[in-house]
């Protein structure tokens, strides 16, 4: 008797679960369709370049949503350690905008600290930390860009936009882990 007791109670938890959970988002252990990328990438700063982000990376399609976000962080650490590079290259060989360029290296080094602990604290399962990290890594590349502002035109821009959209990216995806 109280095994069917349990049964039913069991029976009747696992309805109201499936009643109410959503299906409409990529969870953990759910594959990411094209549809889902193009849903998410909606929600950045450009829609078109986030798409052809993550529909050029050829691990993405077999990856779930937890997985999508690491990748995220880590082409976001790439792509940031690639731009600091830059700027520590042209800051020596720079005779003009020298300054910009020492800045925004700092900036970068800054930026790559918090996409690595943003790496960290996933896998923790601390969603709320790394979308902190994520904007914090955002603000720090918008005033490397803001320092370029007084001048005519940013050297760095398009390597910063595309930064800015993965940061949008990992804060899209992760409100979606919470």
């Amino acid at each position: 008797m109280a095994a069917d007791l349990m049964k039913s109670f069991l029976v009747v938890a696992l309805l109201v679960l499936l009643r109410f959970s959503h299906h409409s988002s990529a969870r953990i252990g759910e594959q990411l369709s094209s549809d889902l990328i193009s849903k998410y990438c909606s929600e950045t700063r450009d829609a078109k370049l986030c798409a052809k982000i993550l529909n050029g990376a050829s691990f993405i399609p077999s990856a779930d949503l937890y997985g999508a976000v690491d990748i995220a962080i880590r082409t976001a650490t790439n792509k940031v350690s690639e731009m600091s590079s830059y700027a520590k290259t042209m800051m020596l060989k720079a005779t003009r905008l020298k300054e910009e360029y020492t800045m925004c290296s700092k900036i970068y080094d800054n930026a790559v600290i918090a996409l690595v602990d943003a790496g960290s604290l996933l896998g923790k399962h601390a969603y709320q930390n790394v979308i902190s990290n994520a904007n914090h890594m955002r603000q720090e590349v918008a005033a490397c860009e803001a320092a370029f502002k007084k001048k005519r035109h940013s050297p760095l821009k398009q390597g910063n936009h595309i930064i800015l959209v993965l940061g949008d990216v990992i804060t899209v995806m992760a409100k979606k882990l919470t």
